[in-house]
């Protein structure tokens, strides 16, 4: 397989941070080809390539760490088959949510830019944290501006949380961003977001969803398994920096 095949450049994760980004586009790594990834970010001065590995792929995930890939992150993938105890009961405690307003923007923001410090942009610290802070600032706003099908947002009596929901599809739905203000964590606002966004894709007849979160963010999943979400999926996230790669590797 040639370099060209096995990763990319790209295009609005360089803009948004400042310098070359990449990310491994085959589903498997030789320890060759693993090697062949860091001669092309080094020759092209990518800064940073990402590698999504499947869970049980563990010769991958020796071959990606041996090149001198940091671990980043575990991805795991939940689905929600439509139930409707479970739409009826999540539903119910959703009085206090409604789509969203041109009005609650702001709030939004303030809210995003302190909400999704779990994600493997955070845990990386070599993204700089100002702009991991308006990464999901302008991710809420987009799907605000019609990236999503509809944001709702959980008001008392401002913006306390909002929740993003997309269409795939006839009958297939995903949760995109669930975040909530940290001065509203613990009082049920999170309860009340997935349940009134699974009453929305019910009532439009799309009986399967699925949300992404991190391994380690324990309260979200445990959000999720409430309200009738299974594990479909468990990968891993690393990040190669190949300037660190080869200091490592002349260590």
């Amino acid at each position: 397989m040639e370099t060209s095949d096995l990763c990319e450049r790209l295009q609005w994760d360089s803009t948004f941070f400042g310098f070359p980004v990449g990310r491994v586009v085959s589903r498997s790594l030789s320890p060759a080809e693993a090697g062949r990834v860091v001669t092309w970010a080094t020759r092209e001065g990518v800064r940073c390539v990402y590698c999504l590995v499947d869970g049980g792929d563990v010769e991958t995930h020796h071959a990606v760490e041996q090149a001198g890939f940091r671990f980043a992150d575990s991805r795991v993938q939940l689905e929600w088959l439509h139930d409707p105890a479970i739409v009826t009961a999540a539903g119910s405690a959703a009085d206090l949510v409604g789509p969203c307003r041109d009005a609650d923007h702001p709030a939004l923001a303030r809210i995003a830019r302190n909400a999704h410090d779990q994600s493997r942009f955070y845990r990386d610290r070599h993204f700089p944290r100002e702009r991991c802070d308006a990464l999901y600032e302008q991710w809420i706003l987009g799907d605000c501006a019609g990236a999503a099908a509809v944001v709702l947002v959980a008001r008392s009596p401002a913006p306390v949380g909002y929740v993003s929901c997309h269409v795939r599809g006839a009958a297939c739905g995903s949760i995109g961003l669930l975040g909530v203000a940290s001065t509203a964590r613990r009082r049920g606002v999170g309860q009340a977001l997935v349940g009134s966004a699974l009453a929305w894709f019910a009532t439009r007849g799309i009986g399967s969803v699925e949300i992404i979160t991190q391994g380690h963010n324990v309260e979200a999943l445990r959000l999720y398994q409430r309200n009738g979400f299974r594990t479909r999926a468990v990968k891993f996230w690393w990040h190669l920096w190949p300037t660190l790669a080869g200091a490592r590797a002349g260590a």
